[in-house]
């Protein structure tokens, strides 16, 4: 079995002492070599010395011999002679040598070459020996020269000695700092998870210690502390949930007691007696609706199930007001529905009229006496189905409209307890049209009503030619209104919720469209494709940035109802940004964000976050269409737009700019800028311009080629229809994100750039003005 360090501290040394012993065993062996070469041509080039001394210094005394001249009697310690004849006689020998030849013979070669050889003498001294044929006094000879290598191998033996000491000293040095540095970086981890053994149910509040906010441990930390946030509010609304549910379940028990104990404890008439069990009756009727209302929650949360059709949204509005026309008559009131009959929905019919329901039934409850419910039927300005229920009650006050559609939330709790409600009604409502993948808004202004808006995604294209839902026949009508009148249709929602689930993704068809690979997650029923951007070399304040470390593009799909619904988050560099979010808005995704993830990251990386809603095929093909383009643009094939431009320079002619925008601007250093504010209210103060709502373009250069950069402000219902208008003029987005928080109407701030001629740009502004004007005007 193999050994596995325990502690990630001793792995770490561990890693980093190994890494470093090879690094310095590298290095030491590398040294040496070198200062051995070193050394060894070093003591080459004072042989080739020593030899043009020696052959300067060449005689031939007698008898053929060959002396040299001044040798024996200066000496040269460092160096020993030889000389040969052809015929392989020794002519001269270092008296030193004491006999004994440098070499054996005659080299075999001709060659003039300069030989270096090696090699040790009888009493072991180590040489160096350097042969050169060489002509004296017409005789051809070969001189060698030699010099002891005791000095080189001494001092080459002393290095290596002191640096394999030194070897194993400094990795053990390296260890214990590299030790001592893992235990103090990862003490922060130690002291989060012993807090974090710490904390129970009761102690939710408490939080993990961030040292540094800025460093891997703080980050660590920080989400931590959020997720215990998250889990800290869960418990909370759970407790709240909880305790919400006992009171309204011990309410009617209680009265059912009561009425019981009081009528056993004498003898009364039979008419007291039936009052007794009508009165019990009524609180059982009460507890039934109640149970009938979590059994619906309770099921709701585990996923919607729908059985979607298209449908005349004014039709079933006018269906469902016929079903509460009683209940208004009694007050006296009247219901009016109106609107355009073509506005067409896919809808589980029962699920939204029992949204409908709850709605009309609120406004019935809050309305006065002889008061108007006005329900109206039509399509908003973003092509969806848009169904508005208003009441002429007290309105809502403004505390209190983002909590109406919680669980067992009252804004009255005394009327609604009057009135039987039980606070579910707005939070049944609000996950029907949830559901539906749409959304429910709500106007309110105190003493003059409330207005509930429910908003339906459009019909896509193929949708449109699907067969219509046949009108029921008088006696299904009936049969509906029977079954609603067991408190407004709750019995039905619980039959149609034990249907059978519809079927899910064709995951295979998602890849096919989408050309990416994915994952299903069961639990979530959520099927997510993911495309690494492994062919980005990005690197963020020196780190080299992999897919894992946030680069990858991804988009996922989940069933809503008839539909499917897809988010994803697209990892794209600048010059990518505007050719994808073209084909993205072409091919009816909604882009909802784009911003950066990194600082100082090389290249520049930019995030752009999609929607959308539509059939399986449909979304599948356009995302699959976004992540071509991504591919089709990358490696610097997407668009960088340039101009030459000097604002000192700048010749505009600002009436036209004034002209198409029909604003007027103002001309400083050379850049004419037109603002265009708009307004919102935060914390109950009144926002505008000078606070930064508003709409700005600055134009610089001439008239023939200008640049145009600003900030759009708008609603969240205008984000695509502006987005759209500038892309088609061809003008660069450059970022979409919020600037504030909390205020209302909900802003959305959008960052452009163009280069162009000063008209086109200009028109290309005023197209996306004029998209925000009728919803900015009615936010105003």
């Amino acid at each position: 079995m193999r050994w596995r360090p325990q502690h990630v501290r001793t792995r770490l040394t561990l890693w980093y002492v190994g890494v470093l012993s090879a690094v310095l065993a590298l290095y030491i062996v590398s040294t040496l070599l070198f200062v051995y070469v070193s050394l060894r041509q070093q003591l080459d080039e004072r042989l080739r010395a020593e030899f043009e001394r020696v052959e300067d210094r060449l005689a031939e005394p007698s008898g053929g011999t060959i002396g040299i001249d001044g040798h024996d009697e200066e000496g040269v310690p460092a160096s020993l002679v030889e000389v040969w004849s052809p015929e392989g006689a020794v002519l001269y020998r270092s008296a030193s040598l004491r006999g004994e030849a440098l070499a054996p013979a005659w080299p075999t070669t001709t060659r003039d070459d300069w030989s270096f050889t090696s090699l040790r003498l009888r009493d072991g001294t180590p040489l160096r020996v350097l042969s050169h044929a060489y002509g004296v006094l017409g005789r051809r000879v070969v001189i060698r020269v030699a010099a002891s290598e005791e000095r080189l191998r001494h001092e080459w033996r002393e290095l290596s000695v002191g640096l394999l000491f030194g070897l194993p000293v400094a990795v053990a040095i390296a260890g214990l700092g590299g030790h001592w540095l893992a235990r103090r970086v990862l003490a922060p981890l130690g002291r989060m998870a012993r807090r974090a053994e710490r904390l129970t149910a009761d102690n939710l509040g408490e939080r993990l210690p961030v040292e540094n906010a800025d460093d891997e441990m703080g980050h660590l930390a920080r989400v931590f502390n959020a997720s215990l946030a998250r889990i800290e509010e869960s418990f909370a609304q759970l407790r709240r949930f909880t305790a919400d549910a006992s009171h309204e379940l011990r309410t009617p028990l209680t009265a059912i007691r009561a009425v019981g104990e009081v009528a056993l404890q004498e003898h009364q008439d039979p008419e007291r007696y039936r009052e007794a069990i009508g009165s019990m009756l009524e609180e059982v009727d009460r507890l039934s609706r109640l149970v009938a209302s979590l059994l619906f929650l309770s099921r709701a949360d585990a996923g919607p199930v729908l059985r979607c059709v298209k449908r005349g949204l004014l039709e079933l509005a006018r269906e469902t007001a016929a079903l509460l026309e009683i209940l208004a008559e009694e007050k006296g009131q009247r219901i009016e529905v109106g609107g355009d009959d073509g506005v067409m929905a896919e809808v589980d019919g029962l699920i939204l009229r029992q949204a409908l329901i709850n709605l009309i039934d609120n406004a019935i409850k809050y309305s006065p006496r002889g008061g108007c419910i006005r329900i109206t039927v039509r399509t908003n300005s973003e092509g969806a189905a848009s169904v508005e229920v208003a009441d002429e009650g007290p309105g809502i006050p403004e505390g209190h409209r983002s909590r109406v559609f919680d669980r067992f939330y009252r804004v009255d709790t005394s009327r609604s307890r009057e009135g039987g409600g039980a606070g579910l009604g707005l939070a049944i409502t609000l996950w029907a049209v949830k559901a539906h993948g749409g959304r429910i808004e709500l106007d309110s202004e105190e003493g003059r009503g409330s207005t509930f808006r429910i908003v339906l995604p459009a019909l896509s294209s193929s949708t449109q030619s699907m067969p219509q839902e046949r009108p029921r026949e008088r006696g299904e009508v009936m049969r509906t209104v029977v079954i609603l009148a067991a408190w407004l249709g709750f019995i039905a929602v619980d039959v149609r919720a034990q249907a059978p689930s519809p079927a899910g993704l064709d995951t295979n068809r998602i890849e096919s469209l989408t050309g990416a690979k994915g994952a299903l997650d069961e639990k979530e029923g959520v099927f997510k494709v993911s495309v690494p951007r492994a062919d980005l070399a990005v690197t963020a304040a020196g780190v080299r940035m992999t897919p894992p470390l946030g680069l990858t593009s991804w988009a996922a799909f989940k069933r809503a109802g008839g539909h499917v619904m897809v988010m994803g988050d697209l990892v794209l560099l600048e010059d990518q940004v505007n050719p994808v979010m073209s084909v993205a808005l072409d091919e009816g995704l909604e882009v909802t964000a784009l911003h950066n993830h990194f600082f100082w990251d090389t290249p520049k990386v930019m995030f752009m976050h999609i929607g959308g809603s539509g059939e399986e095929a449909a979304m599948a093909s356009a995302v699959g269409k976004v992540l071509a383009k991504i591919k089709d643009t990358a490696g610097g094939k997407g668009d960088v737009p340039h101009a030459e431009i000097d604002p000192s320079q700048t010749t505009l002619d600002t009436s036209k700019i004034e002209a198409i925008l029909a604003n007027k601007g103002s001309l400083g250093s050379g850049v004419y800028k037109v603002t265009i504010g708009r307004t919102a209210r935060m914390h109950g103060q009144e926002v505008a311009a000078t606070m930064g709502v508003n709409t700005w373009a600055a134009f610089a250069g001439s008239d023939q080629r200008a640049v145009v950069d600003g900030d759009f402000a708008m609603l969240e219902s205008e984000l695509q229809s502006v987005l759209k208008a500038l892309r088609h003029a061809g003008i660069n987005v450059v970022a979409i994100h919020q600037h504030m928080a909390g205020e209302e109407p909900r802003i959305v701030f959008l960052h452009y750039w163009g280069v162009g001629p000063t008209d086109v740009l200009a028109r290309g502004v005023r197209a996306a003005l004029d998209q925000t004007r009728h919803e900015g005007d009615r936010a105003r």
